[in-house]
């Protein structure tokens, strides 16, 4: 009861309202302030958030405790859970970075094994999607599309064998449940899902008009209208029509990289950037939110959505922050001071009551119970480490991208799934190195073993990993200690 209480009080406390947008503002801390990845809302109300690295959480209620499940408690395949889906039959689906797709059924975990086709194939799981025929539907980082049958069997669609330019997937979604839109990191496609045709989303005059930019997020709207989240604002595509409308920081976004998407009950969209958020109405006018009106934010990628009470909910880097539509809350002034009043009240009579007993409030613990021990029947199988999965997807994604010179450590953290801030921290704590030197060091390495290959000239071989020929040198050199051309004249 006391912690219900001074939770209510952090809340209050922590609220701020502002007449102009009619929007009061949250933050809803987690366990070990948890990065919340993704979430999702069941038709009961109950509320799943996944965690980059901390598993899962669950609330069946605004009432209820937060049940937390993860790998090291037994109860999850990964702790590293990127994506979710609640598919026709009632099951909510997860996507893990590592560990494949699994879902919650009956009070338990189970992991999608399918005869035939290798763990590995589904390791990294990034959309979750259904279609008419009960199919699932999984976009992965490496290995393109699948395409799961009830009967068991599969197929797989990638660059090799269909109209695909690239394997890395970031997102899906389904129209009608019968056309699946397919978005990159080259481009948006769209597959009929009965014949298995893949095809560049194209405009009314038949242009492909995303084709070869990066697409992070999608969303469908309640009006059947598609939006889309890229690098450069947010493409509106009207699927009935094939028309096309672009909005961007000149239109009054607060920032052109769009990481997720998701709409409120008042029918207003909801952009995601990094560290900003957008409102858009109807008749495309924007409001945009940055830190002196929401805070200090690190948003997470597609980690948006709207409760079924009319909160949105989006993930940060510590946890959630909430937007409540605050009506005639937001321009009563004397309202707003009793509710200050109340909240430092309760705030003081608790502060007495601790020191006086000197406890500590407890954070959430896991509930267990016969229908929810979340023990998944999962086959043994032999732990990779997280390190080294992740260096690996690291260095691959550098690897891809090792032509572009434009790829910089902002387009790696949302090839990854994470915010600059987490893919700073994670690789300087496995490597020693910051993103940005670990990409320069695996250019350079690349740039000597073409050197010794003998596989074009200095300039050349610079442009061909991301360098000018003078960065190309100076880092060589640091490196190495030689000069390029020293290097190629004692070879």
């Amino acid at each position: 009861m006391i912690y219900f209480f001074l939770c209510i009080a952090f809340l209050l406390s922590a609220s701020t309202a502002t007449a102009d947008n009619a929007y009061r503002f949250d933050n809803l801390m987690l366990e070990k302030e948890a990065k919340v990845s993704c979430i999702s809302f069941g038709h009961n109300g109950s509320l799943w958030l996944g965690l980059d690295g901390m598993g899962l959480a669950r609330r069946e209620s605004k009432d209820s405790k937060i049940v937390y499940y993860s790998r090291l408690l037994g109860t999850l395949p990964s702790d590293i859970v990127l994506c979710t889906y609640r598919d026709s039959k009632g099951r909510q689906w997860f996507g893990s970075f590592g560990d494949g797709p699994f879902w919650f059924e009956r009070g338990k975990f189970w992991k999608l094994e399918i005869k035939g086709l290798p763990p590995e194939a589904l390791s990294y799981i990034s959309g979750i999607s259904e279609d008419a025929k009960g199919d699932m539907w999984l976009a992965t980082t490496m290995e393109g599309l699948f395409e799961i049958h009830q009967d068991g069997s599969w197929a797989n669609f990638n660059k090799e064998n269909s109209a695909l330019e690239t394997n890395t997937l970031t997102d899906l979604l389904t129209l009608n449940r019968r056309i699946l839109y397919i978005a990159t990191g080259w481009g948006l496609y769209q597959i009929d899902t009965d014949s298995g045709r893949i095809t560049p989303l194209r405009d009314k005059e038949g242009t492909a008009f995303l084709q070869g930019s990066f697409v992070r997020t999608l969303f469908l709207s309640a009006g059947g209208d598609l939006w889309i989240g890229t690098r450069n604002g947010i493409f509106i595509y009207q699927t009935d029509k094939a028309t096309v409308h672009h909005l961007t920081t000149q239109n009054g976004l607060a920032d052109n990289t769009v990481i997720a998407l998701a709409q409120d009950s008042l029918g207003n969209m909801w952009a995601v950037s990094p560290k900003s958020l957008s409102i858009i109405d109807k008749d495309y006018k924007i409001k945009a939110f940055n830190e002196s009106s929401i805070g200090q934010q690190e948003f997470h990628v597609r980690a948006a959505a709207c409760a079924p009470d009319g909160t949105m909910y989006f993930g940060t880097s510590k946890g959630l922050l909430m937007a409540t539509p605050a009506g005639t809350e937001a321009t009563d002034d004397s309202f707003l001071w009793v509710v200050l009043l109340l909240s430092l009240l309760i705030s003081v009579l608790i502060l007495a009551y601790y020191l006086h007993t000197k406890r500590r409030p407890t954070l959430p613990t896991v509930r267990k119970s016969e229908d929810e021990s979340a023990t998944a029947p999962m086959t043994e199988t032999k732990i990779q480490s997280a390190d080294e999965v992740f260096i690996e997807i690291v260095r691959k994604l550098i690897t891809d991208n090792m032509g572009n010179a434009d790829y910089s450590v902002e387009d790696l953290s949302a090839d990854m799934g994470m915010t600059r801030g987490n893919l700073y921290k994670r690789i300087q704590a496995v490597t020693g190195q910051s993103p940005f030197e670990l990409m320069r060091k695996l250019k350079i390495a690349r740039g000597r073993l073409l050197l010794e290959q003998q596989s074009g000239n200095i300039s050349e071989i610079a442009w061909s990993v991301g360098l000018s020929p003078k960065q190309f040198s100076k880092y060589f050199k640091e490196e190495y200690g030689v000069l390029p051309s020293e290097f190629v004249k004692r070879r």
